[in-house]
């Protein structure tokens, strides 16, 4: 403990360094890193300890050193559509606490300048990974790049069954025509004859077209007909 105070009152304003932590606990600053990491073979009392020190050291790791020695940022970026929408903002929340399971931290991107902020993130490795959702264009547009990054993308999103237009990354595709047809169809089945249609001015020009052809398709075909409903957001 008398250590532990002579160290915080010599820092003074200073930040508590991953070698400070590693001097008071008696070990090598790796063995600090893979015990506050969870990584490593580290003794589980010697975790306890170097956790215990410190905790009471208001120890915070420095992410910048760690990035220049280890070539990762421990960052993900994340694109989505408008957090306004329930839909994005309720994914950002799942993401960001799966990303912290990993130990990731998220830098969220949604901005006016959509391509040129990811470009630019991208390109001075910021981040270790893209994950984009519904933003086809954005992340088209940086894989197919000339001088693509090597770092991993996953795109998640609507694409056209019919589209010309392939990623050469991992993609979760939603079928969107056949998500409504089946949506709507299932009201009809029911028993519903008055299924609405609600269209608001937010969204995706793209992806309220679509929605909008197939609730039309799926009316006629059963008959019924089609109620659309205009909601001004904002």
């Amino acid at each position: 403990m008398k250590q532990i105070e002579r160290m915080k009152l010599a820092k003074g304003d200073a930040a508590v360094t991953l070698q400070d932590v590693a001097e008071l606990a008696g070990v090598h600053p790796m063995t600090v890193s893979n015990a506050l990491k969870g990584t490593g073979r580290v003794a589980a009392s010697t975790r306890e300890n170097i956790q215990r020190i410190a905790d009471e050291l208001n120890y915070i790791p420095n992410f910048a050193a760690r990035a220049l020695v280890t070539g990762k940022t421990g960052t993900i970026a994340v694109v989505t559509g408008p957090v306004s929408e329930h839909f994005y903002a309720h994914l950002l929340h799942l993401l960001e606490n799966e990303l912290a399971a990993s130990d990731y931290k998220m830098l969220f991107l949604r901005s006016r300048d959509l391509n040129k902020d990811l470009f630019s993130t991208v390109r001075n490795s910021a981040v270790d990974g893209v994950i984009a959702i519904d933003a086809f264009t954005a992340i088209r547009d940086i894989v197919n790049a000339p001088a693509k990054s090597t770092r991993p993308y996953v795109y998640a999103g609507v694409m056209e069954a019919d589209t010309n237009i392939q990623l050469s990354i991992d993609c979760i595709k939603i079928d969107l025509r056949q998500g409504v047809k089946d949506a709507v169809q299932s009201m009809i089945d029911s028993g519903c004859r008055r299924v609405a249609y609600v269209v608001s001015n937010s969204g995706m020009a793209e992806s309220w077209e679509v929605r909008a052809s197939t609730y039309d398709q799926t009316m006629t075909a059963a008959g019924l007909t089609r109620e659309v409903i205009n909601v001004e957001i904002g």
